[in-house]
């Protein structure tokens, strides 16, 4: 059934914005989307509770929640970009993470931030604060960001001389401001330094994991997610997953 849902969304979103990168991501990430359905329903299985999702393109995780029956409100850097949505039951607000001045109006019971926080270059615990803020008390933020301490990461780092897990190079990234209308990766952390800093901004971590990740096609990346599985205990994932609480 939520698979039905998500291949609907994607089916949806491509008749209407078919051009560029918005298909290719959505194609490309339909796994990971799922995934992120999965456990955003597992979190909050009561659809009366009302939801965020912060950095929505290509908002395939917040049409599938809306099919589902959750209310969702989706947040962009520049809405604009797209096709106007409303016609899936989709309305897109505008909000730059990287310069918020203030919390959300509404106080949400969950926020969505999947593959976001990797992108920030502004004050990160202002933005933090405001997350924080924007949820009722026992709020929940779903975040999920690369790893850098993974396998992949250890290898660029040694090999390659890159501080990047899953990116391209710098140049590579900041030209997605010129490209694509959003940032790049700036930075990807590790799962300890991102516990301390949601931990010093006031959540509470309530569950924070690796998870092994296929990276592309060929040979190396086979390998490196076999290796991945097995050394999946010390946290060497490429994909950081953190469930935060606000107390």
């Amino acid at each position: 059934m939520l698979n039905t849902k998500l291949d609907e969304s994607i089916n949806e979103l491509i008749a209407i914005n078919n051009e560029g990168w918005f298909a290719e991501y959505l194609n490309q990430h339909s796994s990971r989307f799922l995934s992120d359905l999965k456990e955003v329903i597992n979190i909050l299985p009561d659809k009366n509770k009302h939801i965020a999702d912060f950095g929505a393109a290509p908002f395939a995780t917040s049409l599938a929640l809306i099919k589902t029956g959750y209310t969702v409100d989706s947040y962009d850097i520049a809405p604009e970009r797209f096709q106007d949505l409303t016609s899936l039951g989709l309305t897109v607000k505008k909000i730059d993470l990287d310069n918020w001045s203030k919390e959300t109006e509404t106080r949400y019971d969950l926020i969505i931030l999947t593959e976001v926080f990797e992108h920030l270059r502004g004050n990160l615990i202002k933005t933090s604060q405001n997350l924080h803020n924007s949820l009722k008390t026992g709020g929940i933020v779903y975040l999920t960001t690369p790893n850098s301490r993974s396998i992949t990461g250890l290898y660029k780092l040694l090999f390659k001389g890159t501080s990047y897990a899953v990116s391209r190079d710098l140049y590579f990234e900041w030209n997605k401001l010129n490209t694509l209308g959003h940032m790049g990766h700036v930075r990807e952390y590790t799962l300890k330094e991102l516990e301390l800093f949601f931990e010093q901004i006031g959540f509470e971590v309530m569950t924070s994991k690796s998870i092994p990740k296929k990276l592309g096609s060929g040979f190396k990346n086979e390998v490196f997610f076999k290796i991945e599985q097995l050394f999946n205990p010390l946290r060497l994932g490429s994909g950081a997953h953190l469930i935060l609480k606000r107390k």
